[in-house]
């Protein structure tokens, strides 16, 4: 299923459709990029658009940052393996040295030691 055209645009009323078309430019702006309404030379009808907006801005803000945070969470959502103590942990460290580059395996068994300013195990 694709996105739905808002009703304004299947009206056949070009002033009205050239007004909508404004009016999201100016929300993107606002949204992605509101330095640059502050250079910008805008209309008095523009002006007014912005002022809407502004009024609605927070929740505008407030969704696209919801939106980043969980778009990068799904792009970086991994499984994580579990591991306990005593377990040995290996794992690979890129070592480039001049126009070379190999992977230098790392290998750690866990222990239970504790740092004595942290509350967190030390592995």
């Amino acid at each position: 299923m694709g996105l739905v055209v808002p009703g304004m645009l299947l009206s056949g009323n070009h002033a009205k459709i050239a007004e909508w078309r404004r009016k999201e430019a100016l929300k993107r702006t606002l949204e992605n990029r509101p330095d640059l309404l502050k250079k910008a030379v805008l209309s008095a009808e523009d002006k007014k658009m912005l002022q809407e907006l502004c009024s609605q801005k927070e929740i505008i803000c407030r969704r696209r940052t919801m939106n980043l945070i969980k778009a990068v969470e799904e792009r970086f959502r991994k499984e994580v393996a579990q591991f306990n103590v005593g377990d040995t942990v290996r794992t690979y460290v890129k070592v480039v040295e001049g126009d070379k580059e190999r992977l230098q395996p790392f290998e750690v068994s866990l222990s239970p030691e504790r740092d004595r300013e942290s509350t967190r195990p030390s592995w």
